[in-house]
């Protein structure tokens, strides 16, 4: 059986070139990438977890099994933390590219909406460090 490997986007717009070289860059040039725009509401994981699972299904509908490399997530950071603790498969979020400080706008989407450059993708960890009073040791 052949394996399909993709990145699961969730995000309003379509990849833009440079999300796709950005991607390539890091996955190869034979990564799929799957857009889908998905609601987060009152349990961001186990929505995306339900959208994985579509992803997985539709592609095996191919006769394939499906690879998935990673999710790209952005959002409010509580959800974007609860994802990177609770997938199983890592969380990657985009890096925007910027000019005299300012993140470069590559054109607007169907709502008026902007749409950024991407420098790089960055992988996404959580780190616990113990604290006492506000002050690491």
């Amino acid at each position: 059986m052949t394996t399909i490997e993709c990145v699961v986007r969730i995000s309003r717009h379509t990849a833009t070139d440079s999300h796709v070289a950005a991607l390539h860059s890091i996955f190869g040039n034979d990564i799929n990438i799957v857009t889908k725009d998905i609601a987060y509401g009152d349990d961001p994981v186990g929505a995306v977890q339900e959208m994985l699972q579509q992803v997985k299904h539709l592609k095996q509908g191919i006769h394939a099994e499906v690879d998935i490399k990673a999710v790209e997530a952005v959002g409010p950071e509580s959800i974007v933390m609860a994802l990177v603790q609770k997938l199983e498969v890592p969380v990657i979020r985009p890096v925007f590219r910027r000019e005299n400080g300012r993140v470069v706008i590559v054109g607007k989407d169907a709502n008026g909406r902007d749409i950024f450059d991407v420098e790089r993708y960055e992988w996404l960890e959580i780190e616990n460090r113990p604290t006492l009073v506000g002050r690491e040791f």
